[in-house]
């Protein structure tokens, strides 16, 4: 049916038919009379009109069927569902303007494929619609001018694009009677070619070395898009097809400065990937070569000797580190780290040896390269007349231990023993046919350490508090660090020296607990701890190791003649009473460093010696037992013999700075600290 709006004051109507057309702008009558008449009818909401004119006036809603509603000013009419409001007009018969309603929500399209292609297909598909009214409701017309065909009704606009690449519009219009036109109109690009996304491409490493190479990647592609590695200008390898994800290059690649591209096919556009790489190949790498040489010299010596590099190491990153090893003593031993090697004091024992280099690179050859060429030293026993030259020397090679040590053994005249009570390691010297040790004992397996401990009773007739404990030299009467000990040796009391079985446990015979005179029997020093007198039978082993023993006055004496300059020494051992023997046995003996002593540095204050027997005598001093420190450590070293003098002292070797000489006294109370050398055993 049709509503026909009349006026109910006046016989006339108006009979112009007015459509509402979906649209923005007012609609008025046909015949567009009074167009600026102030009453207005206007869709208020879905399917109602209202009447906003001046009060007297009102309206007449009028249907085809006859039906006929007043609709006066200020109220509300609702427009029954299939009825188009035809016309309407006021009590002059001037028509009114008529407004629709509008559209509640937005709408849009969307483009197939997202990049469309010049002369193409392409679709065009509503993806966002008016909430209000019913999307069943709405009708849809498209309008592209440029495209083919250029409109279209409908959701779905499927046409072709132009044929050259250039922005084109796109309109779509939503409609429905009643309701104002929705209009939406769109930038539409039509290109000549689809651009592939950028990705990174990626190196294996920036550079590599001899025999290798690098692999390149792309942290992600395209499917349907391929790929080309290029180095310079030039492509190299195969093409990769995307895949969509990250993706490797087949094959490596030497040095060089490398690119990627997607390529240009089909209805892709070819695009440079980010990321460039310039690549370095590393040279072949080369550890050298060193001198062949045969060398001789003495054993112990300070040969100067120095293994020259005939060539370096060559090749890799550059960044070289070189390694020499010895072998001719057994296991090798590393003896240097750069590129040439110098044999220096105290190195090597008689025998041959065989040096080599070694090489390697940080970046490439990491694990060690033998240089050409192997150094062959041959080190001669020609005695054991050599300076020792400092006091800070290298220990020789250690051949055994100490209580199975063969006193015959003639490879050397220098050696070092490891004590297997602790694993402490000693230089031991052979001298007029003894072997005796070449550093103070440091024997503290199980004994109490005497920092500033004072003296109880030193009877022989019970066991003594200082049994069973040691001191380390120091000119201070404070607390002294125990790691003294490892630069100068211990100090021990008498009784702590010659009471012990050599494993800490205290042994003891009856009697007055010494040996002189005829006493000294092999009774009396049958068992461990015991202390021989001042004859020439062996000194009890004590605080020694297994097989080894503090050496006898007597004994010490024949070790002090073979030291001297005349062969024929006996000024030693035939000593009697206390005093200064000899000549020169003292400078022959003590150590070769001078110089301010300290807790790390055993040397002499002055008038040090030559040391030609590798005896090392430091000035270690005394401590007494009252836990104090002698005040001239630097300047004194005192040595127990294992022979008693009295009840309360015992025989001793006396050492002084500036004297060629050595002192003999048995006055020395028992409870002092006084450094232990350990003989070998007949």
């Amino acid at each position: 049916g049709v509503w026909v709006v009349g006026n109910a004051r006046s016989n006339g109507s108006f009979s112009a038919t007015v459509q509402l057309l979906a649209a923005t702008a007012d609609i008025v009558g046909a015949c567009a009379y009074a167009p600026n008449y102030p009453p207005v009818a206007e869709y208020a909401a879905v399917n109602k009109i209202k009447f906003t004119g001046t009060p007297e006036y009102d309206i007449v809603l009028k249907h085809s069927n006859g039906t006929t509603d007043t609709l006066q000013s200020g109220k509300t009419f609702l427009v029954p569902d299939g009825y188009t409001l035809q016309s309407f007009s006021d009590n002059t018969g001037a028509p009114g303007i008529i407004k629709c309603i509008p559209m509640t929500g937005n709408i849009n399209f969307a483009s197939a494929p997202p990049t469309i292609l010049k002369g193409q297909p392409a679709t065009f598909t509503v993806n966002a619609m008016p909430t209000v009214p019913a999307a069943s409701e709405i009708t849809y017309s498209w309008s592209a001018p440029d495209f083919n065909p250029a409109t279209h009704t409908g959701g779905t606009f499927n046409t072709t694009a132009p044929a050259e690449h250039a922005v084109y519009g796109v309109t779509l219009t939503a409609r429905r009677v009643v309701y104002c036109d929705l209009t939406v109109t769109n930038s539409v690009t039509v290109a000549n070619c689809i651009t592939p996304a950028t990705f990174t491409l990626l190196a294996s490493a920036a550079s590599f070395c001899a025999g290798a190479g690098v692999m390149f990647a792309l942290s992600g592609t395209e499917s349907g898009v391929q790929y080309q590695l290029y180095k310079g200008a030039q492509a190299v390898g195969e093409e990769l097809p995307g895949t969509g994800g990250a993706a490797t290059f087949s094959g490596t690649y030497a040095e060089g400065h490398y690119t990627a591209a997607a390529v240009g096919a089909g209805t892709h556009c070819a695009v440079s990937m980010s990321g460039a790489h310039t690549i370095v190949a590393y040279p072949a790498f080369t550890a050298g070569e060193i001198a062949t040489a045969s060398t001789a010299t003495p054993a112990w010596a300070t040969p100067g000797i120095t293994v020259e590099s005939i060539t370096p190491a060559t090749g890799g990153s550059g960044s070289v580190t070189y390694q020499w090893q010895c072998t001719g003593t057994g296991t090798a031993t590393l003896i240097g780290d750069a590129a040439t090697y110098t044999i220096n004091d105290y190195d090597y024992a008689a025998g041959t040896y065989y040096i080599n280099r070694y090489a390697k690179d940080a970046t490439c050859d990491t694990d060690w390269v033998a240089a050409s060429g192997t150094y062959t030293l041959v080190v001669e026993m020609t005695g054991v007349n050599q300076p020792q030259g400092s006091c800070t020397f290298t220990q020789p090679p250690v051949v055994g231990t100490f209580a199975n040590f063969d006193p015959g053994y003639s490879a050397s005249t220098f050696v070092t023993l490891t004590d297997e009570r602790d694993g402490n390691n000693y230089t031991v010297v052979k001298i007029g046919g003894r072997w005796i040790m070449g550093q103070n004992l440091n024997y503290r397996k199980g004994l109490t350490y005497f920092a500033t401990r004072a003296t109880p009773s030193t009877s022989t007739g019970s066991v003594p508090a200082l049994r069973g404990g040691f001191w380390c030299p120091s000119n201070s009467s404070g607390t002294v660090p125990v790691s003294v000990c490892d630069y100068w040796g211990a100090q021990y009391a008498w009784e702590t020296a010659m009471m012990l079985d050599g494993v800490g446990t205290w042994t003891e015979t009856s009697g007055s607990g010494y040996c002189t005179g005829a006493a000294n029997t092999t009774a009396c020093k049958q068992n461990f701890g015991r202390a021989a007198g001042s004859g020439t039978a062996t000194g009890g082993r004590g605080i020694c190791p297994q097989n080894w023993h503090v050496p006898t006055d007597f004994e010490w004496g024949v070790l002090l003649d073979a030291m001297e300059s005349s062969s024929n020494s006996t000024a030693h051992q035939n000593a009697s009473g206390a005093g200064w023997y000899g000549s020169n046995a003292g400078t022959r003996g003590k150590a070769t460093c001078s110089g301010n002593s300290s807790d790390t540095n055993p040397s002499w204050d002055s008038g040090a010696g030559t040391d030609i027997y590798h005896f090392r005598i430091i000035p270690t001093d005394d401590r007494n037992g009252d836990g104090s420190a002698g005040a001239d450590r630097g300047a004194h070293s005192y040595l127990w013999s294992s022979s008693a003098y009295s009840t309360s002292s015992a025989w001793y070797r006396h050492y002084l700075s500036g004297n060629a000489n050595v002192f003999r006294n048995g006055s020395y109370t028992r409870s002092l600290g006084v450094s232990i050398r350990c003989l070998r055993d007949e």
